[in-house]
Parts: C-alpha cells; structure tokens; sequence
C-alpha cells in the first residue's frame, strides 16, 4: 500500500511539474508572438511608406522623360524657343 501512495504521489508531482512547465512555455511562445505580430504591423507601415517613396520617384522619372516636360525645362532653363516663336517680357515691373 505504502508503494501505491508513493507511486501515485511521484506521478501527481510530475504531472504537475509537467502541466506548469507546458503553461511557461505557453506563455512565453504567445509573448513572442504578440511581438511578432507588432513588428509585423511596423514592417508593413515601412514597406507602404517606402512604396510611396518609390512611386513618387517612379514619377519625377517619367516626368523627365515628358516631352511637356522637356519642352518647359528648355524654355525656363535654357531659353530656348519654337522657330517662328516670338517672346515678349513684360518690362513695366508691374
């Protein structure tokens, strides 16, 4: 009788030890997921803003490349104008 005590009572205190290691490991894998989860969601905030980055640089190099676009920079910047064209600037200061 005494090693049916003792046998039951051995099995009682690994499932014990058992059942509380099961629950920190638990508790430690749904932390780290949580974080996981959190770091995700700042990932994806970065790889939106730098989406945004990218198509605004995908723009201006379209832009460039814009025969408006060419034709007004060779205007302002250059002085450049159409044959036939005659410019006229307003010299009053008004």
């Amino acid at each position: 009788m005494k090693k049916h005590i003792t046998l039951n009572y051995i099995l009682s205190c690994v499932l014990v030890v058992v059942a509380v290691v099961s629950a920190v490991r638990m508790f430690s894998v749904q932390i780290l997921i949580d974080r996981s989860k959190v770091d995700t969601v700042a990932l994806e905030r970065e790889i939106e803003l730098q989406q945004q980055r990218n198509d605004k640089l995908q723009a201006g190099l379209d832009a460039v490349f814009d025969d408006e676009y060419i034709m007004n920079v060779a205007r302002k910047e250059l002085g450049y104008v159409l044959p036939g064209e005659r410019i006229f600037e307003d010299i009053s200061g008004q």
